[in-house]
Formats: structure tokens, C-alpha cells, sequence
């Protein structure tokens, strides 16, 4: 059978068979090999696109990532595999930069979890873990590069514990796609200063109380 008649027929069988189709055309014309390589998963890939115009998008523009899913679909995902290989990836150097790169962390994670969903590999209360699971990993990412930035601009605050406290659905491990995250942030004491930094001409600079620290921080 024809490659687009293969895709018109499996996009009539999706929820937005108009949009499911629109998305397989444009992926044929940006990766037609994508498509043939995966061709016994066509019909995942037809919902995929019925359900979620974002990572169709995402898909259609980072195909490699879209592959990468389809062949990732049986590994579980979790906090410690996500953070795991951020890790082994180039450290970010500046906060765009590590905004980018979560964003991208985030969408590559997310297109693999709702296909896993789709597929129906994982259960509700699968999904819904492995949501919270990458909700989590990137606020232990993102906690770590802002302690980065903080010290190489504010020096550190020793002997001061802080957390991160997840309310509502992340506390209860029960994200759904459309959920926020809710969290208050901690510390042990308002008292202490920073460190700060040496300036150029060897004078410690950038000193700040630990209230203002940790609500930079924040």
C-alpha cells in the first residue's frame, strides 16, 4: 500500500482524524525515513499527532527525538534516569542556557512518557508517577544550576539547610498533563551572610544575608 494512503487511512482511526493526518503529512515531507523505519508504529505515531498538536510540532521538528521515543517506549522512566543523563550531558554555563536546556529535557521526556501512554504501556497511575518523576528531576536540575549561579555570583551560605517542598498533586506523585506544580521553598535561618566573591583586585564583594540568598535563589 502507498505510503500516504497507509497515513490517510490510519489518521481516519484517531480522535482528530483531520489533524492527525495534517501532522503525517508534514513529518513525511520533513522525514520521510522516520516514517519507513517505523513504519509497524505508524499508528501510534497517527495518535500521537491526533492528540497533541505541541509534540506533534516537536516531533515534526526533532525527529530524531520523535525515533528516540519510539525505540525508548519500554524503558521505564524515572527521577534518577532523567537526572542520570542530564548529568552526562555538557553543563549549562549561563541561565538562558540552562532554561534551554530543561525545556528540551522536558519536551524529550514528555513525548516518550504520552507515547508510553498511548501505547498503553503504562497505567494511569504509571503515567501519572512518571509525570511527577520529571516534574521532580527538573526541579533538582534546575535547584542545582541555581546554586551554581548563586555561588559564582554571591558566594555561599554555610551550615544552612534548604528544601524544596512539592504541595498537591507533585506532593501526592500525581501530575496530570495539564497540572501546575505547587512548592514553597525553605531555609534553617535568617541569620548568616554570604561568602560573597573576590573581585578583580582581590577585595570579597557580593555579600548578602541568607533572606535575600534564598529568595534569589528561589
Amino acid at each position: 500500500m502507498p505510503l500516504d494512503i497507509l497515513l490517510k487511512e490510519t489518521s481516519i482511526q484517531t480522535p482528530d482524524p483531520e489533524r492527525s493526518f495534517k501532522n503525517l503529512e508534514r513529518l513525511l515531507k520533513a522525514a520521510p525515513a522516520i516514517l519507513k523505519e517505523h513504519s509497524s508504529q505508524i499508528k501510534n505515531i497517527a495518535e500521537l499527532f491526533s492528540y497533541s498538536q505541541f509534540l506533534a510540532d516537536y516531533s515534526i521538528n526533532n525527529p530524531a527525538k520523535l525515533s528516540h521515543a519510539l525505540k525508548s517506549l519500554y524503558i521505564p522512566v524515572s527521577k534518577q534516569i532523567i537526572v542520570k543523563e542530564a548529568k552526562n550531558k555538557s553543563v549549562p554555563l549561563t541561565k538562558q542556557e540552562v532554561i534551554k536546556f530543561l525545556r528540551e529535557l522536558k519536551k524529550d521526556y514528555l513525548l516518550r512518557i504520552t507515547l508510553r501512554d498511548i501505547m498503553r504501556v503504562t497505567s494511569l497511575n504509571e503515567c501519572m508517577s512518571e509525570l511527577s518523576s520529571l516534574a521532580k528531576a527538573i526541579v533538582e536540575l534546575a535547584l542545582e544550576a541555581s546554586f551554581a549561579l548563586m555561588k559564582e555570583r554571591y558566594g555561599e551560605i554555610k551550615d544552612n539547610p534548604f528544601s524544596i517542598i512539592a504541595l498537591g498533586k507533585l506532593g501526592a506523585g500525581e501530575l496530570n498533563y495539564s497540572s501546575d506544580i505547587d512548592i514553597i521553598t525553605v531555609y534553617g535561618s535568617y541569620e548568616g551572610i554570604s561568602t560573597g566573591v573576590l573581585s578583580p583586585s582581590g577585595v570579597r564583594i557580593n555579600k548578602i544575608n541568607s533572606h535575600e540568598y534564598f529568595c534569589r535563589l528561589t
